[in-house]
């Protein structure tokens, strides 16, 4: 089974690929859980790239997902890059 499998009944009510201020998108980890609970969404994937050189402090958005996690309980969580 893959991992994401067991999360396959948010398919049509998640945010599945979104990206944080850490790199290519404008809203922190907040806005866009606040947004995406406005917007009636169950799941919220971020989704941060990795290069060779990482212009953002992968440790930091992780706390910050935790920060979040507890701000929007109603809200499935994933972390990837």
């Amino acid at each position: 089974m893959k991992r994401w499998e067991q999360f396959k009944e948010f398919l049509e009510s998640g945010d599945w690929h979104v990206h944080t201020n850490y790199i290519e998108g404008e809203n922190s980890v907040f806005e866009m859980c606040k947004q995406a609970e406005k917007n009636g969404l169950q799941l919220i994937a971020f989704t941060e790239h990795v290069r060779r050189e990482l212009s953002y402090d992968f440790n930091n958005l992780v706390k910050e997902i935790e920060e979040a996690r507890k701000k929007f309980p109603n809200l499935k969580f994933l972390t990837g890059c």
